[in-house]
């Protein structure tokens, strides 16, 4: 899968499904096999979600 394959599928499950997201994200987080990587991108995309949520409810 490219990186525009997935972003374009974070982007749709992100405005479909965002609570399904942040406890998927979360879930990578808890239980990554300490991929830096892995980490470091799921960190970001629960950040943007969570940030992105609630500035979209205020």
């Amino acid at each position: 899968m490219h990186r525009s394959q997935a972003e374009l599928i974070f982007n749709l499950y992100k405005q479909i499904d965002p609570n399904s997201l942040c406890l998927k994200l979360a879930h990578l987080l808890q239980f990554s096999p300490a991929v830096e990587a892995q980490t470091s991108v799921s960190k970001m995309h629960l950040t943007k979600t969570i940030l992105g949520s609630s500035l979209e409810n205020t």
